[in-house]
């Protein structure tokens, strides 16, 4: 019997995370010399790429994985206010008891995804494996990556994403895709890179996905 597997985002598909990020980046602004975001952009970046962005405030290629380190730091001291999205703790569950294999791919760190995680009584064990501290435009390798090391069909693996980068990824990968408009990116962004599927709110990832 073929594999099913879903891959999972972490911040804006599982944690919310989007307006603590948007803080943190506030705070870093000064320390790696890139514009200051002014209030009325913080919505209009949720129609704006990874890369517009970035590019849209002065980060460069050779600061961003110092910076995103610096992101992970403050996002350490926020897991405990950190929000855990309606109803995905109970998809989650779900998924895993119709036989799918669950796994996340994030740029993250482990112990700040395992520690949400505990803080949210939800079992380590329901996922296969985390991958954490990905670089912010590296996941279609690891994914392909991943393909390779545990013969996996593509056409049996799902990645559950928030932002348009993730749905370039999943393409780079050849695996198929479902956007969620409650994350990072508004669904006028997540459109434009025309994912397989959408869905408005958790549990209807199981009626894309019923299982056995």
């Amino acid at each position: 019997m073929k594999e099913k597997t879903i891959i999972f985002d972490f911040d804006g598909v599982i944690a919310d995370t989007f307006y603590s990020v948007m803080k943190i980046m506030g705070k870093l602004c000064r320390e790696f010399g890139f514009r200051r975001m002014k209030a009325n952009e913080v919505e209009e970046f949720r129609d704006k790429s990874a890369k517009e962005i970035f590019k849209t405030l002065g980060i460069t290629k050779d600061t961003l994985p110092h910076y995103l380190e610096k992101v992970r730091y403050w996002q350490s001291l926020e897991v405990k206010n950190t929000k855990i999205f309606p109803g995905i703790k109970k998809t989650l569950i779900d998924l895993k008891k119709t036989g799918f294999r669950l796994r996340i791919l994030s740029s993250n760190s482990l112990e700040n995804i395992k520690k949400f995680l505990e803080i949210n009584s939800i079992d380590l064990k329901i996922f296969d494996f985390i991958a954490a501290e990905i670089g912010a435009f590296g996941k279609g390798k690891i994914i392909s990556e991943l393909l390779k090391e545990k013969s996996l069909e593509a056409d049996e693996v799902f990645y559950i994403v928030d932002e348009a980068r993730d749905i370039e990824a999943a393409k780079e990968a050849g695996i198929k895709t479902i956007a969620v408009t409650w994350g990072y990116n508004s669904k006028k962004a997540l459109l434009e890179q025309k994912p397989d599927y959408f869905v408005d709110r958790p549990e209807e990832i199981l009626k894309i996905l019923p299982g056995d």
